[in-house]
């Protein structure tokens, strides 16, 4: 194998880890706006969702500045859903700052 290739191919598996974690996201935030509520199982969910991202983050070598910007509007997005619209005293947890 070509040494040109493996890099190529290395960067196509980063490349495709990258926009599975972007799905990811958008399917989480589907999800959190579909069942609503701000409890423990919704909170669970964007755990998840942060921790695949983060390890995707690490296996890539980072996201491109597009990709920064849009996983963390989600993670932003998420984060108020569960908790400030849903919360009845429009703050956030103390346990999850």
């Amino acid at each position: 194998m070509e040494v040109c290739s493996v890099y190529k191919c290395d960067f196509q598996i980063k490349l495709a880890s990258v926009k599975l974690a972007m799905k990811y996201m958008k399917r989480v935030s589907a999800e959190l706006e579909a069942i609503g509520g701000g409890g423990p199982e919704e909170e669970e969910l964007i755990v998840q969702g942060v921790r695949f991202a983060f390890r995707v983050h690490q296996f890539a070598g980072g996201f491109d500045a597009e990709t920064n910007l849009y996983i963390f509007k989600v993670i932003h997005k998420l984060v108020y859903i569960a908790f400030v619209l849903h919360s009845p005293s429009h703050v956030l947890p103390s346990s999850s700052i």
